[in-house]
This record gives structure tokens, C-alpha cells and sequence, in this order.
């Protein structure tokens, strides 16, 4: 009886192994790469000066990315951070009430600005079972951007990265 159903059931592993027909069962894998989230372009489009590909901080822990006009991604210049997190990562800074949060809408399932003074904000966004925050910062040797500005380049930035999900 078993010896009928063998093909079948051997061209359907072949085909999920090859990358073909994946079953309707198969769960949404989390991404693991950060870099893989926004493109240079979309990038650049955010911080105004052509950035280079986003490369992991430390090279072992790729859901951490960093985006910048310069390969040391020094201080002096403009860059983008996105990180992958854990649910408590993004949960955290919103619950204790020692950090200033300040909600955020139009990405997302739920999204918080996380607020650092004057410093750049940090924009937190769950999208179903991912979480990620996204870090637009301006680079000392630049005009500043607005806090308006940063917020609606993070959100921009943000948008992108879900569609890449």
C-alpha cells in the first residue's frame, strides 16, 4: 500500500527542499538578517547622501544592520540602524515608564517612538510575530534633521522593511 504513495510523497519533499510548491501548513520564519530589510537606495532616499550596503556592527550578529555614506559609519556622519528584536526587546522600553515613549501609527501592528532628549528617536514596530527598530542618525557634520523629519524617515523606512518581511 505504501509503495503507491512513495513518488508522491518523494516529489513533494524534493520540491520543498528545492525551494519549489511550499505547503500551505509551512509558519512564517522570522527573518534573521537585518541587513536584508531596506536596500541602500531606500536608504539614501532617508538620509539625503548616498549610503553604502548596510553591513552587520558585529559580524557574528546579523540582526543588528547599519547603514551610512561611510564605511566606519563614524559619528560625524549620517546613519541608519535597524535591529531585529525579541518581543521583550520591544516591549521593554515602554513598560517601566523610566523611558519617554510616544505612540507612532500608519505601520505595523503596533509602534512606538522611543524619545532620547534631543537625540534622534528610535522607531519600535511589531508586525505580526516580528519586531524591529529602526534609527535614523543625522551625523554631526550635518544640518540636523527636525524631530518631525527623523520620525517620518523612520516611519518611511519602517514601511519598507515590513514589505520586505
Amino acid at each position: 500500500m505504501l509503495s503507491h504513495r512513495l513518488p508522491s510523497v518523494l516529489l513533494g519533499a524534493v520540491l520543498v527542499v528545492a525551494g519549489g510548491h511550499t505547503p500551505t501548513f509551512a509558519r512564517h520564519v522570522a527573518p534573521t538578517d537585518a541587513c536584508t530589510l531596506l536596500t541602500k537606495e531606500q536608504v539614501s532616499a532617508a538620509l539625503e547622501v548616498t549610503s553604502l550596503a548596510g553591513r552587520h556592527p558585529v559580524a557574528s550578529i546579523t540582526t543588528s544592520c547599519i547603514w551610512s555614506d561611510d564605511a566606519d559609519a563614524s559619528i560625524g556622519n549620517r546613519r541608519v540602524t535597524l535591529s531585529i528584536l525579541r518581543p521583550q526587546g520591544f516591549d521593554m522600553p515602554r513598560s517601566g515608564g523610566a523611558i519617554k515613549t510616544a505612540p507612532a501609527s500608519g505601520v505595523g501592528d503596533d509602534a512606538y517612538y522611543v524619545l532620547y532628549g534631543s537625540a534622534s528617536p528610535q522607531l519600535m514596530v511589531r508586525k505580526g510575530s516580528v519586531q524591529f527598530g529602526v534609527r535614523v542618525l543625522n551625523g554631526l557634520k550635518f544640518k540636523p534633521f527636525t524631530l518631525d523629519q527623523e520620525k517620518a524617515k523612520e516611519l518611511t523606512l519602517a514601511q519598507a522593511a515590513i514589505k520586505a518581511l
